[in-house]
């Protein structure tokens, strides 16, 4: 990640990707929520999901990660970890 961004920051701009990729409302986004239980997605979803992700941050998420990253604070979480290395 180039720039530092704040956690609230990260967690904004996951949200919208979840809206975006994964057609959720904005208001239905919960941080605990489970990508495939809760929302539906299958692994092509979760693939663009996490294809987005490494685009607008600029991380490598490695395979054996995705499976833990299955809920938005879950990404947050991975993704402050990664600015903070």
């Amino acid at each position: 990640m180039p720039e530092q961004w704040s956690k609230e920051q990260i967690e904004e701009k996951v949200k919208q990707l979840v809206h975006e990729q994964l057609r959720v409302e904005p208001a239905d986004i919960r941080d605990d929520a489970d990508f495939v239980d809760d929302y539906g997605a299958d692994s092509l979803d979760l693939t663009e999901l996490v294809i987005s992700l490494e685009d607008e941050f600029s991380v490598r998420v490695p395979e054996s990660e995705m499976k833990r990253l299955n809920s938005v604070g879950a990404v947050v979480g991975f993704l402050a970890e990664q600015q903070s290395k």
